[in-house]
């Protein structure tokens, strides 16, 4: 079971802060270290905190993953809650009885690992900053940055919207191990060119022109 801190709690046993501190601003290979991280959390102690008595779906958002040395951590804020990680069904789940006690689901922490990336990596959240509550099953997907193609693509399938879709989360781990160690090995080859565009300013403004505004349902 995920462990249940408040945020001065959080920050007193994780002095580095949390994820939110890369936003627009992750490289590739932390953005794979997180999902390793992460993932392989949710697989050892499962997607549940206890709150009040009750056990509830733990959150998985940037501010819950916290900056462990050269790795991260997962945690669970109690005094913090950021619905635009919440995977679509979880949403709709509230939405349509908001008193219930909603069932953790791998593929909803899935969705919610891929809204994580693409936060640290764009420093923007999906569908225009509204997450979950605002993607439909006919939703396009958000395009991340292109010099990142496999991160891209396994946040796309982190977010589709049929959580049937969505990989495994033994599958999304072994992926993000499988690119971690990539990047390691081209990190000790020497470091590769910036793309020019990215030279000079953050992720989010350098990619604008792949921010999903676009995506947006009308």
């Amino acid at each position: 079971m995920i462990e249940q801190m408040t945020i001065e709690q959080l920050l007193e046993a994780y002095p580095e802060g949390t994820a939110e501190g890369f936003a627009g601003y992750c490289d590739e290979l932390s953005a794979w270290q997180m999902i390793v991280d992460v993932a392989q959390k949710v697989l050892d102690d499962g997607c549940w905190v206890m709150a009040d008595g009750q056990q509830r779906m733990a959150d998985i958002s940037p501010a819950c993953v916290a900056i462990n040395g050269s790795g991260f951590t997962l945690v669970s804020l109690s005094d913090r809650h950021d619905d635009a990680f919440d995977a679509p069904e979880i949403i709709n789940s509230k939405a349509s009885s908001p008193d219930s006690q909603h069932s953790a689901s791998s593929s909803a922490a899935v969705w919610s690992i891929g809204a994580t990336v693409f936060r640290m990596v764009m420093g923007c959240n999906i569908m225009n900053g509204r997450g979950g509550k605002a993607q439909k099953a006919t939703s396009k997907l958000p395009v991340m940055r292109s010099e990142m193609p496999a991160l891209s693509r396994l946040v796309q399938q982190c977010l589709d919207f049929d959580p049937n879709k969505r990989p495994a989360m033994k599958d999304v781990l072994a992926t993000a191990r499988e690119n971690l160690e990539r990047c390691r090995k081209e990190q000790e080859k020497g470091p590769r060119m910036k793309p020019e565009t990215a030279s000079s300013t953050s992720a989010v403004q350098a990619d604008s022109s792949l921010w999903p505004e676009e995506m947006i349902p009308t």
